[in-house]
């Protein structure tokens, strides 16, 4: 019965942190290392493929690694191909990831 309690607070104790972190992300996009213009729409398009992967896998630190350095990671193109984005929607993607990060990402 303890190790179930204690298991129980490990595990709510990383969710708050989960979300503490998640939170921090979304309400500072420039905190991510994004050094480009501006755009709110585009960050937010972005965010939700990392949101979408996240509740694809389940794993805490993949929505974190996803949005890591502007969306530029090798995480958010695996999270591109993991929801099954055509190349078309990629290219999209790209153009936004350039205006946001100020160069193109490198996949």
């Amino acid at each position: 019965k303890m190790n179930s309690s204690i298991g129980f607070l490990i595990s709510l104790l990383f969710l708050l942190l989960f979300l503490f972190n998640l939170n921090s992300a979304i309400a500072y996009p420039y905190g991510r290392g994004c050094r480009g213009i501006d755009n709110q729409s585009y960050s937010a398009r972005l965010d939700r493929v990392c949101y979408d992967c996240y509740n694809l896998f389940r794993e805490p630190k993949i929505y974190l690694m996803c949005t890591q350095d502007c969306f530029t990671s090798d995480y958010f193109k695996a999270c591109l191909d993991a929801l099954f984005f055509d190349e078309d929607e990629v290219e999209y993607f790209k153009k936004m990831i350039k205006q946001l990060h100020g160069a193109s990402p490198e996949f």
